[in-house]
């Protein structure tokens, strides 16, 4: 079992992105291995995983970290809260 900084288990491809830098010795490999976590976190965002959950996945300090990274993939999330409240308040009426 690897297990990632805040204590979550990492399991399958995770845990292979989460240990890629430290088995990497060359530039050019350190660099694959960077962009493959970048690709994995892009694809859980784009499959619609919550930004917190990517955050943990990535082993991220803290959550602002991954939206200045990646808050740009998240186009269309203003428009889907207000389309969640119009349905909300709907009920009300």
């Amino acid at each position: 079992m690897l297990v990632g900084t805040r204590g979550l288990e990492l399991r399958g491809f995770s845990a292979h992105v989460h240990r890629c830098p430290r088995l990497a010795s060359q530039w050019d490999f350190r660099h694959f291995c960077h962009s493959v976590r970048h690709t994995h976190a892009s694809m859980l965002i784009a499959a619609g995983t919550d930004i917190l959950t990517v955050s943990r996945r990535l082993g991220h300090e803290n959550i602002r970290i991954t939206l200045d990274l990646y808050g740009h993939l998240l186009p269309g999330q203003d428009e889907a809260a207000a389309a969640a409240m119009d349905r909300l308040t709907a009920l009300w009426q």
